[in-house]
């Protein structure tokens, strides 16, 4: 069965969430320079964006384009149910999620992952491969190849986009993120992506 990625109309607010582990701690003394390198950061412009909530509806990046989530002080308590709650409320009210996966060891990112697959809203995977010797069970060399393949084969709006690296899939979510705003202003698009290395068939 072809799938294709999701036709547009003439104009639609993208509301995104951007899942992926926060490689840095708040413990740590130059924690800070460490999240304005992370992708999210990259995506907004500032890293204080990331850090703590400014607008509770989320942060405008484009005319189409609004990022409601993740942030990494989402509460004011941190408790750990209040944490969950508010990105299960996020990932409900987003339109788009968009995933960085890298290892396996992010059982967090997972049960986001499975739980937009759930909910049937657009996935967009930005895997990074690794070498053709490793992670073998699955072409996609990748160790998050059983959520990755269960969502593919139970949600017709999954996109996979294989990666090198970080950095790549960094630059490849940037340029995804610029494309959705790029293309409110068209009658119908179809795969918008063909240059990111989208996995759907497009008619």
């Amino acid at each position: 069965m072809k799938r294709s990625c999701l036709s547009k109309t003439l104009f639609e607010m993208h509301k995104i969430f951007c899942g992926g582990v926060f490689c840095f701690d708040y413990r740590e003394k130059e924690y800070k320079v460490k999240a304005a390198k992370d992708y999210r950061s990259k995506l907004l412009g500032n890293a204080e964006l990331l850090l703590i909530p400014k607008n509770p509806h989320g942060v405008s990046i484009y005319d189409s384009v609004q990022y409601v989530g993740p942030l990494y002080f989402e509460t004011e308590s941190m408790k750990a149910e209040d944490i969950i709650r508010r990105e299960k409320e996020m990932i409900e009210s987003c339109t788009d999620v968009i995933f960085l996966l890298d290892d396996a060891a992010c059982p967090g990112t997972i049960a986001e992952v499975m739980y937009a697959n759930s909910l049937q809203k657009r996935l967009h995977l930005f895997i990074v491969r690794y070498k053709e010797d490793e992670e073998t069970e699955s072409e996609l060399h990748t160790p998050c190849w059983y959520p990755i393949l269960f969502c593919q084969m139970t949600n017709i709006l999954v996109n996979i986009y294989p990666c090198s690296n970080v950095e790549d899939a960094t630059n490849r979510i940037q340029l995804f993120v610029e494309s959705l705003n790029n293309s409110y202003n068209r009658d119908t698009v179809h795969c918008i992506r063909p240059c990111l290395g989208c996995t759907c068939d497009d008619e």
